[in-house]
């Protein structure tokens, strides 16, 4: 429980935070006057703050708040995997691929990861697809709404449902007007106190490191650094403040992640799904910003829904349930990326049946071979350990999703080849 003077803190901090975002979100909406100026932004900014901003979206609520969650329960393996392997992966990731894909974009004015696969292999019906598939990022916003509501429940000794409400009411009513120009201020802000968070919390567990924070733990592995913060932070006042901070840079996190995804996944849907479906007759940038904000309403009550399933009964933790979809959307997008960049023959034909084999593979891998195991007594040798037990690993499923619509595209490339060869006079 937080004492009196840390929830007092805490609603002076948020109402203040609540200000100066506000402030920014109305200093953005003014220069907004079409979809694409939500999207994108129409503001010409520093590369820092570009810089910032990007670091805020990828550095989210998970990092501060869930992730550090599963390394407490499970050691070792949750260092490698979200200490050295995600941060590097991330890294090349950007370094080889961010060019050519934004050279490509900007070319085909894509505002979204759909309009590009659209525009690369010159296919609506794959922009289509590619865009009912990015209902699977709703999965991950359902995870940073968890994740706020889960610290601010903590810090203000209140009730849970009441807070997700709230943080849902106030984030997703101002992206309704704010978008990328607003966004872009208010994660250059949300870094920089991110940056100090993070050395904070590094700081105040060193102590902990021989016998890792076990005195905080509940059996729920979303609440462990929401506990951590309130019990380490709640002795003296200095301490206090510290921890109202931390509090802050959690919030931080979470807010500069979700703003990323309802401007991403409304833009999608509003362009991607109910303009294509309705022929085209929103042509109008009103109209398009008019249902753009219905879009984010309609995701606000849905993330409403979910997310308190999430938090009232959790299967082991609302990462198991936010990878799910989004590794099975990237999965199925792997393809279509890679080599819609790196191979200028590509043929829309094959690069649509790679992302369809991805998408089956990865909900095979994870709902129907466990099925096998557990009811049929199948037997998939090594691979079984990975599909038994009550909470699996998604990260399996889509990394075999990747390898398996990776090596059937190269062979369907191949053919081709050799076919075109042979028809060849």
């Amino acid at each position: 429980m937080a004492t009196t003077a840390q929830v007092t803190g805490a609603w002076i901090l948020i109402i203040l935070y609540m200000g100066v975002i506000l402030f920014f979100v109305i200093r953005g909406a003014m220069k907004i006057k079409s979809i694409s100026d939500y999207a994108i932004g129409n503001i010409m900014f520093s590369p820092v703050a570009v810089a910032l901003s990007l670091a805020a979206s990828m550095t989210s609520a998970a990092t501060f708040v869930i992730n550090p969650g599963f390394i407490a329960n499970y050691g070792i393996s949750g260092v490698i995997s979200y200490g050295l392997v995600l941060p590097l992966a991330s890294v090349i990731s950007l370094a080889v691929l961010t060019k050519s894909f934004r050279k490509y974009g900007q070319s085909v004015k894509a505002l979204t990861l759909a309009q590009w696969i659209g525009g690369r292999y010159k296919s609506k019906n794959y922009a289509l697809f590619m865009g009912f598939l990015s209902l699977l990022l709703i999965t991950f916003i359902v995870l940073i709404a968890v994740a706020i509501t889960q610290v601010l429940s903590k810090a203000l000794n209140a009730n849970a449902y009441i807070v997700l409400v709230a943080v849902v009411v106030f984030i997703f009513g101002y992206m309704m007007f704010g978008g990328a120009n607003s966004m872009v201020y208010t994660n250059t802000i949300q870094a920089i106190i991110m940056v100090i968070v993070a050395i904070i919390l590094l700081t105040s567990g060193y102590q902990h490191f021989s016998e890792g924070i076990q005195g905080f733990l509940l059996l729920k592995n979303d609440t462990i650094i929401p506990t951590y913060v309130t019990q380490i932070f709640s002795n003296g006042n200095l301490a206090v403040v510290v921890g109202l901070i931390v509090v802050l840079g959690l919030i931080s996190a979470g807010i500069s992640t979700l703003e990323g995804l309802i401007q991403s996944v409304s833009t999608t849907i509003t362009s991607d799904i109910i303009k294509p479906l309705t022929g085209n007759w929103l042509k109008s940038d009103r109209s398009m910003i008019t249902l753009n904000k219905i879009v984010i309403v309609l995701i606000g009550i849905a993330t409403i829904y979910l997310s308190w399933q999430q938090i009232a009964s959790p299967k082991l933790s609302v990462g198991i349930f936010a990878q799910n979809g989004v590794y099975a959307y990237f999965a199925s997008a792997f393809v279509p990326v890679i080599f819609g960049i790196y191979f200028k023959n590509m043929k829309a034909k094959i690069a649509f049946i790679g992302s369809a084999i991805a998408f089956g593979v990865h909900f095979a891998v994870y709902y129907f071979m466990p099925y096998l195991v557990s009811a049929h007594g199948f037997s998939f040798g090594l691979f079984n350990r990975y599909l038994e037990g009550p909470v699996r690993n998604p990260a399996i499923a889509a990394s075999t999703a990747v390898v398996l619509s990776t090596c059937m595209v190269l062979i369907m490339i191949a053919i081709d080849k050799k076919t075109s060869k042979q028809l060849q006079p």
